[in-house]
């Protein structure tokens, strides 16, 4: 009986020093600019930015390329492959020029106050989140290291600014008008234009099906809140009304 030995990935290889420097500075330029961003344009102060924002960038980077690093070992050591390399995380430059202009920016100007333009840009990120975990389970049919993250990406701009437009209508509690958006990318998605590979309608069912149905979800959510926001609004005002004595 021979032992058969197993083969283990190698963790570092020659060609990976200048995926190290590239990749390191091309996060270090991303930073600089975000940071550049938060404390000139949106005015922030240097407690929130250094005391929360980027701690908290840092530790995500960290986690995230830990993660990716674990599945590429996982993947070369079921697949025997050689050429597995890690999928690299780190700050989105369109996104992050997205955000900060089309969402946080408006609400900084308008309220005065960057606090409020910051929990803005997080509940950007929660509703992209949540997207992204309805539509998860369709992604990982397609491999959703490579063609998911693929279809995800498609029509970036678009779904940026739609996601941007939810967020800013939900900081406004404008709530219809964000349903509206988000019908809108669940239209837009369902025909390909975003979140899609291809402009079309997949066979009747859309390009996909799973993201345009998670759009489709915030935009009832939304739509429901406001219409509770409005009628909880008129018995308040109508109090008003009678509190005022007659002349």
């Amino acid at each position: 009986m021979t032992a058969q030995s197993v083969r283990r990935p190698a963790l570092w290889t020659q060609g990976d020093w200048n995926a190290f420097f590239g990749f390191g500075t091309n996060i270090l330029v991303n930073m600089l600019v975000l940071t550049g961003l938060l404390r000139f344009v949106l005015k922030m102060p240097d407690s929130l930015v250094f005391g929360r924002i980027l701690p908290a960038l840092g530790l995500m980077m960290c986690l995230s390329t830990l993660y990716y690093a674990w599945l590429a070992y996982r993947l070369a050591q079921q697949t025997g492959r050689d050429d597995v390399c890690a999928l690299p995380s780190g700050v989105s430059v369109p996104h992050m020029f997205v955000v900060t202009f089309v969402i946080m920016l408006p609400i900084s100007l308008k309220t005065g106050d960057p606090v409020k333009a910051w929990e803005a840009g997080l509940v950007w990120v929660f509703f992209q989140s949540f997207i992204l975990m309805i539509g998860g389970f369709k992604l990982s049919q397609m491999g959703v290291l490579y063609h998911g993250l693929e279809v995800m990406g498609g029509g970036a701009i678009l779904s940026g600014l739609v996601l941007g437009a939810i967020g800013v209508f939900i900081i406004e509690r404008k709530f219809v008008e964000a349903s509206a958006f988000a019908a809108a990318g669940a239209v837009l998605t369902y025909f390909g234009f975003m979140h899609g590979e291809a402009v079309g309608i997949g066979g009747g069912l859309g390009v996909t099906p799973a993201v345009a149905l998670s759009y489709a979800v915030v935009a009832g959510f939304l739509y429901g809140s406001g219409r509770m926001s409005e009628a909880t609004a008129e018995p308040a005002s109508a109090k008003r009304v009678s509190a005022v004595p007659a002349e």
